[in-house]
């Protein structure tokens, strides 16, 4: 009897849940804009390799402290956070195949990212259309299959402005700390940054 009571106390609990429909696995909309964006960067993923990501590719398989010093050196005139993290990345497998991988990885959050900010700033319809431009529009495509800082600093901006955003709306300090953490990131991984967040002084 006292396990009925517990099973029918834990399914009315769990009837009672209420699953936010923002969630990614809930908006089948969104899935599938996503899903289009998957499939065109699979498709471009074999595209021709160029100077530049060898140069990342480089890079990235050089002790850490050779990484700073070849950008100090201006051998590579970005900052040093891409090359970082690929090192760590390339440690799974050197191929380069692998290494795009990372970038369409990026590419893919840029999507949903976009998406975020676009139901933040607006409503879900505007966010869907933009979400679903980014998934096909030709430069987004190239850059997320390209052993470059492109797509990392992509997201990492779409990051910082989507964490100034709710601090501007919401003030709190986790809003506060995660925009904090993604402009520094930001200017980590190119100097563009500091525009991005000279554009959102200007605004605050």
């Amino acid at each position: 009897m006292l396990l009925l009571v517990i099973r029918y106390a834990w399914i009315t609990r769990f009837s009672m849940i209420r699953f936010p429909k923002e969630y990614f696995w809930m908006n089948y909309q969104l899935a599938l804009i996503v899903m289009v964006g998957v499939i065109i960067r699979l498709i471009a993923l074999n595209k021709e390799f160029w100077f530049d990501e060898g140069l990342s590719l480089y890079l990235a398989q050089q002790p850490l402290h050779k990484i700073i010093y070849f950008h100090l050196k201006g051998i590579d005139l970005t900052f040093p956070l891409f090359n970082y993290i690929l090192s760590f990345w390339l440690k799974v497998s050197p191929l380069l195949i692998w290494a795009r991988v990372f970038s369409f990885i990026l590419g893919i959050l840029i999507i949903y990212i976009t998406y975020k900010i676009g139901r933040l700033l607006f409503n879900n319809s505007i966010a869907l259309l933009t979400a679903f431009f980014i998934s096909c529009c030709e430069p987004f495509i190239y850059h997320s299959v390209e052993i470059r800082q492109y797509s990392l600093f992509t997201l990492l901006a779409l990051l910082s402005e989507y964490y100034f955003l709710k601090f501007l709306k919401r003030p709190i300090f986790k809003n506060q700390l995660l925009y904090i953490t993604f402009s520094v990131l930001c200017i980590y991984c190119h100097f563009f940054g500091l525009f991005i967040l000279l554009t959102q002084i200007a605004v605050f």
